[in-house]
């Protein structure tokens, strides 16, 4: 199997099977990026919608998440409730600190230092 290909690997407390029980999609794979994204929503306590993908097989690619990013790259997350969708798993995780007002100083300074 490819690096990332079984959804089994990445499941985890936050993670359920349905969107109606949470606004945010994921789609990932078992990489250093892929596994920033959804350790961030773990540790916020975000629940999420995990998409396994095949990084190796381009043509297994969800068209969701090629909608978002059109190279394929993963992490690409999606939330439903703001309608943001956003790759790359830093500025994934600047989103999810924002959102869950967590992990992030009061001021430009503090969030910098």
């Amino acid at each position: 199997g490819a690096m990332g290909a079984d959804p089994a690997q990445l499941r985890s407390a936050m993670s359920v099977a349905r969107l109606d029980a949470a606004t945010i999609e994921l789609w990932t794979a078992r990489t250093t990026n892929g596994l920033r994204a959804t350790i961030m929503l773990e540790e916020l306590g975000l629940p999420y919608v995990l998409h396994a993908v095949d990084i190796d097989d381009d043509a297994s690619k969800p068209a969701d998440m090629l909608a978002i990013n059109p190279s394929g790259a993963i992490p690409v997350m999606k939330d439903h409730e703001t309608g943001v969708a956003i790759s790359q798993s830093f500025a994934i995780q600047a989103y999810c600190c924002e959102k869950a007002g967590k992990y992030l100083g009061d001021n430009l300074i503090e969030r910098t230092s």
